[in-house]
């Protein structure tokens, strides 16, 4: 799971009309596919979708209207594009994509393409046989021709195929620099999903859920105090609760301030 939550997804559809159906179905396979342990929201009202965790990360709950469980097949949308600012677990969740996949029997793959310097674009080619492709840091090759084109011909031989492409982005397909009028029309097609980054609030929560489900007690006072002095981004403050965590251990201690900062150094 996306923050190892021991919560259900959160699903609210607001607008549940004959299109909405359509884009509802695709959305459960890739909400599901996505295996977040977080709460989800999602909102009918466009075809562009919002993923965003509630702000009570206590309460799992599946809620659908008109709707009884969310069924997973493995079907949906054959184009998915996930996109948010910040550092919103992207790539985390293409590669929980990946995960969920291989436990519905699909053959998935996943690639990066943030170190674009280090690939060259025929990477990708033969891509379509696979059942569930997820490509992370579209961004990246954005504006770059050989790879556009590549891109174009990727879309097109997936779906003659009948396979899944899951794309991730900084940014929305409207705002990408691409170059290809063809391909940004491709990218503009699919199921856009935007995934918002975790409030500083929803952050120390968050840290202190990771900590008690590792046994430690951690006050709000302490999740502040670590926020406060800490690089924002989530990764980054679970690899120090693996610092305190160990520290905790070692010295049989509260995880206190005092604890927190002769453990950190602050």
């Amino acid at each position: 799971p996306i923050l190892d939550f021991e919560t259900q997804v959160t699903i609210k559809v607001k607008d549940f009309s004959d299109q909405g159906m359509d884009d509802f179905e695709a959305i459960q396979a890739a909400i599901a596919a996505l295996d977040t342990g977080t709460q989800t929201l999602i909102e009918f009202e466009t075809r562009i979708y919002t993923i965003s965790p509630p702000d009570d990360f206590t309460a799992p709950l599946i809620w659908l209207d008109r709707r009884g469980d969310v069924i997973i097949d493995g079907k949906g949308a054959d184009f998915i594009f996930i996109w948010g600012e910040g550092s919103p677990g992207l790539t985390h969740l293409l590669q929980a994509t990946c995960h969920q996949s291989a436990a519905l029997g699909l053959a998935s793959f996943y690639l990066s393409l943030q170190e674009v310097d280090q690939l060259t674009p025929d990477v990708i080619e033969g891509l379509e046989s696979i059942e569930v492709i997820c490509l992370d840091d579209l961004d990246a090759v954005a504006g770059l021709a050989e790879w556009e084109a590549a891109l174009f011909t990727l879309f097109n031989k997936i779906k003659e195929a009948g396979n899944t492409l899951v794309i991730a982005s900084r940014l929305t397909p409207t705002n990408l620099p691409v170059i290809l009028p063809d391909l940004k029309s491709r990218l503009q097609s699919g199921l856009t999903l935007q995934v918002h980054e975790l409030t500083d609030e929803q952050k120390r929560d968050a840290l202190i859920m990771r900590a008690r489900m590792r046994g430690m007690e951690m006050s709000p006072a302490v999740g502040g105090y670590i926020l406060a002095r800490a690089e924002r981004g989530l990764p980054a403050l679970l690899k120090l609760l693996d610092r305190l965590d160990a520290s905790t251990i070692k010295q049989q201690r509260l995880l206190t301030i005092p604890l927190v900062k002769s453990t950190l150094g602050w």
